[in-house]
């Protein structure tokens, strides 16, 4: 069974994380047609980690931002990089009405796990600022 190509999406502007879920959504395509399962619950997963990711990328930097895909023992990776060269932080959800500080929850919940990369300019390297790198899983149950 082979895997499928890696994907490349550079994202900026007006309509960035709808292109950018549409590009994951090709991406899933090509996995499904190697033979690999992906089940839905995965793919609606990653489509939600997708546009969080790339919503706060967008929302606190300055430059440009991109989407990598990639397959790798067995699951959807995804990276978003952008241009801040400051590391993201989390930040405390609002339970009274902030919009704010919700995604990071989400996106850990969403994924087997979550890394932040600082990246550093030299030879053959972006001069972006820190990737965010996800692997999307079915969401678990609510804890209690």
């Amino acid at each position: 069974m082979a895997d499928p190509a890696k994907r490349h999406c550079p994202c900026e502007g007006s309509g960035a994380a709808a292109r950018a879920r549409e590009e994951l959504r090709h991406y899933l395509d090509d996995v499904l047609a190697c033979g690999h399962l992906v089940p839905q619950a995965v793919q609606d997963a990653a489509l939600v980690v997708v546009s969080e990711l790339l919503v706060n990328a967008l929302r606190h930097s300055c430059g440009p931002c991109t989407l990598d895909l990639g397959w790798a023992q067995g699951g959807v990776e995804i990276d978003v990089t952008d241009a801040n060269p400051h590391r993201p932080r989390p930040r405390v959800p609002d339970p009274n009405g902030s919009e704010r500080g919700w995604g990071w929850p989400l996106v850990r919940r969403l994924t087997t796990g979550v890394a932040i990369r600082q990246d550093t300019l030299g030879a053959g390297r972006h001069p972006y600022g820190a990737p965010w790198s996800a692997r999307p899983t079915a969401p678990h149950p609510p804890r209690r």
